[in-house]
C-alpha cells in the first residue's frame, strides 16, 4: 500500500495568506473574487468546480452539490460518477446568493477552462505578493487543514473533502498550524 505524502507548508496558505489573496482578486474584478472565494470556502477540486451550476447551490441549506469522476475504475469499467455534498457557512452562502442573482438554474457557476481558472489563482497570488510555489490546489488543502481545526472531526472533514478513505484525511493533521504552535508554546516540556 503506497502511504499519502502530506502536503508540505509551500502547498496551503495560511489565513492571513487567503485574504491576501481574496483581496487581490477582487482587485481583478467579481469573478475572480467568486471563483477565489468559492474554492477557498468549499476546498473543491478545481477540475469540479466548473461542472457546478446554479441548480447544484443551496443556499437555504448553506451547502453544494458536487459531482465528480471516481477515476480508480478497475479494468474495462468506466469512471463513475459521485456526488457530495459541501456545507457552506452561514456567511459565504450569503455571499454567494448574491452572484448567483438573476442566474438560470442550469448556468454553470464558474464557466472557465481550468486553465485559465488556474491562471487567474497564479495572476492574483503574485499581486498579493505570496510564494510562487502556491498552486490553486493549495486552497483546497488550506481548506481541508482549518475544517480539522475548526469542527476537530475526522470523519465529517473526509466525507467533506471528498476522500477515498480517513487516512488521506488524517495526514493533514500534522499541518495544523493553531495547533502546533500550541503545542510547541504550552504542551512541549524539556528534559
Amino acid at each position: 500500500m503506497e502511504r499519502y505524502r502530506p502536503p508540505d507548508r509551500s502547498k496551503y496558505l495560511l489565513k492571513d495568506e487567503i485574504k491576501r489573496l481574496l483581496a487581490s482578486a477582487r482587485s481583478m474584478g467579481d469573478f475572480a473574487f467568486q471563483y477565489l472565494s468559492f474554492e477557498a470556502n468549499t476546498g473543491v477540486r478545481p477540475s469540479e468546480s466548473n461542472t457546478i451550476t446554479v441548480r447544484d447551490v443551496s443556499v437555504a441549506e448553506n451547502r453544494v452539490r458536487v459531482r465528480t469522476l471516481k477515476q480508480k475504475a478497475k479494468a474495462g469499467e468506466k469512471a463513475r460518477e459521485v456526488h457530495r455534498d459541501i456545507d457552506l457557512s452561514p456567511g459565504y452562502s450569503k455571499q454567494l446568493d448574491k452572484y448567483l442573482r438573476g442566474r438560470s438554474p442550469e448556468e454553470i457557476l464558474f464557466p472557465k477552462s481550468r486553465v485559465t481558472l488556474w491562471r487567474m489563482f497564479k495572476d492574483a497570488a503574485r499581486r498579493a505578493g505570496l510564494s510562487k510555489s502556491y498552486t490553486l490546489y493549495g486552497l483546497r488543502h488550506s481548506r481541508c487543514i482549518y475544517l480539522l481545526e475548526w469542527v476537530n472531526d475526522l470523519f465529517y472533514v473526509s466525507q467533506q473533502m471528498g476522500h477515498s478513505s480517513l487516512d488521506v484525511t488524517k495526514v493533514y493533521y500534522h499541518c495544523m498550524p493553531s495547533k502546533r504552535e500550541s503545542y510547541v508554546n504550552t504542551k512541549l516540556g524539556t528534559f
